[in-house]
């Protein structure tokens, strides 16, 4: 739960860049913990969409369009 609090809290004071790709192993190593906490929290943030899961099964900092940072992309425009 420590690790998940931290990440979010990197994630959005803008510690990433937007767009990178997060190791688990390097992510891990810069808060001196092992590989577990790490996975567990980043799953958790690609569930609530703070982190997006690639094709290529890395992680990444979403690059969010205007729309989706400022909600809309949730309401479709009517035909």
């Amino acid at each position: 739960m420590i690790v998940y609090r931290e990440l979010k809290k990197s994630i959005m004071s803008g510690a990433f860049k937007l767009g990178s790709e997060l190791k688990l192993r390097s992510v891990a190593e810069a808060r001196g913990t092992s590989l577990m906490p790490v996975c567990d929290a980043m799953w958790r943030l690609v569930g609530e969409r703070a982190l997006e899961m690639r094709p290529s099964r890395t992680i990444a900092i979403p690059v969010l369009s205007a729309d989706q940072f400022l909600g809309n992309s949730c309401n479709p425009p009517l035909a």
